[in-house]
């Protein structure tokens, strides 16, 4: 049953349209930076899913554009898919156009996988990079080995949002008070 519901929904990432989609990591070639395996131009509301694989010693790195003027929150999240689901342990980073790291996350949930959700990024291009525990620079210097998911989104936070949450959870606390 496992298998089945694993390749149906890799069949449906594979059939999302551009905004939604699924990537494999080319190995070895996108070990450096300069070898970053290319997501594309994000905006408002794009995501990316990427199946990829990591082997002891391997760095993966990606680059993403972001397209727009108004600054949005990039979230980067790791989910390990080997064994039962917690192999390979992760260790995320977010760089910018410099490599000067912005983030970084080793287990951002309870299981092996990483997060990073960044703020207010204005439009330029972005690294991301996927190593194993516990390479916190990048450099390889790990013996984690699987295959993981790694989903890439940009959202800009729409104006009232959080005044609009906020009225919702007001109104949640007066309707039990009665």
């Amino acid at each position: 049953m496992r298998p089945m519901l694993c390749g149906a929904a890799a069949l449906v990432l594979c059939a999302g349209g551009a905004a939604h989609g699924a990537f494999i990591d080319t190995e070895p070639n996108n070990n450096t930076p300069a070898g970053a395996d290319y997501l594309g131009v994000f905006g408002d509301g794009d995501a990316r899913v990427i199946v990829a694989s990591l082997f002891p010693s391997d760095v993966d790195w990606f680059r993403i554009d972001v397209d727009t003027d108004i600054p949005g929150f990039l979230t980067t999240i790791t989910f390990p898919l080997t064994n039962p689901n917690n192999d390979p342990d992760t260790v995320l980073g977010v760089f910018d156009a410099d490599l000067n790291l912005l983030g970084i996350n080793n287990d951002g949930t309870d299981s092996f996988g990483s997060a990073v959700r960044l703020p207010a990024l204005p439009a330029g291009s972005y690294y991301i990079a996927v190593s194993g525990n516990p390479d916190m620079q990048f450099a390889g210097q790990h013996s984690q080995s699987g295959f993981y998911a790694l989903t890439v989104s940009f959202v800009i936070p729409t104006p009232g949002a959080g005044a609009l949450a906020a009225c919702a959870g007001l109104l949640t606390l007066r309707r039990r008070r009665h």
